[in-house]
């Protein structure tokens, strides 16, 4: 079985969708190096939660550490990434949108309905000991009304169509499981993902009549991560309004 965890971020402008494809047989030697390596590199305990934002911008538990040193620790974790994912994927998914006009769900909705059939055609084989069987987990939804229950509800569309063309790789979809961030890991690594991946993409390189350059040493930052670190273990999903 391959598990699908998936975070967003987005600002007014941007908005991604990071999804992680962990095959269930690695979960927890992961989850241990990857506690282990939190706590013993930056004290960061088990029962500490990994927020990018707050690490991008020094708040919460990076609050005591300066810009220098969040960066430092910031590329620690994505090497991290690169070095202990095995043939586990990491796939983006971003989009223009503007936040004043456009509804919050529909951008969710869109973004996933194209992500879930990229986990689909790397289910196969590669599922573990159940073989072809994907499960979702998706970031609490404190935006979305849980009696309308519309992430499920397009999880099962989705599935749904999508089954007669992927049948040979991917034969059940749970229809989806709303975790909590703050007590997942797995969800904190596509939390982090998402976060630095919308930063990189938001990224203004020089002085516009509307915007002003981002912070030198956060452009340097982010494309050491994404064009150096976690090139090779980044799928990007196109999407319509993607630039």
């Amino acid at each position: 079985m391959l598990i699908f965890y998936i975070d967003e971020s987005y600002n007014g402008k941007r908005y991604v969708l990071c999804g992680f494809l962990l095959n269930d047989r690695d979960y927890f030697t992961l989850l241990k190096k990857f506690n282990n390596f939190l706590e013993k590199e930056f004290n960061l305990s088990e029962n500490d939660e990994l927020k990018g934002d707050e690490l991008f911008n020094g708040r919460g538990f990076w609050n005591k550490y300066d810009m220098t040193e969040r960066s430092e620790i910031s590329k620690k974790i994505a090497v991290f990434l690169k070095d202990n994912l095995k043939g586990n994927k990491l796939i983006v998914i971003d989009t223009l949108w503007n936040k004043r006009k456009d509804r919050q769900k529909e951008v969710y909705l869109t973004l996933l309905s194209s992500l879930i059939p990229k986990a689909m055609q790397l289910v196969g084989n590669r599922a573990g000991r159940t073989k072809k069987h994907l499960m979702i987990v998706f970031d609490e939804r404190k935006d979305l009304n849980k009696k309308e229950k519309a992430v499920y509800l397009q999880i099962r569309k989705d599935a749904k169509n999508l089954f007669n063309k992927y049948r040979k790789k991917c034969i059940v979809i749970d229809n989806g499981y709303e975790g909590i961030s703050s007590l997942s890991r797995m969800l904190q690594i596509s939390d982090f993902v998402a976060y630095f991946y919308r930063s990189y993409k938001s990224m203004v390189p020089q002085d516009t009549l509307f915007e002003k350059q981002t912070d030198k040493r956060k452009q340097l930052l982010l494309k050491e991560i994404f064009e150096d670190i976690l090139e090779n273990k980044l799928i990007k999903v196109e999407s319509k309004n993607q630039s």
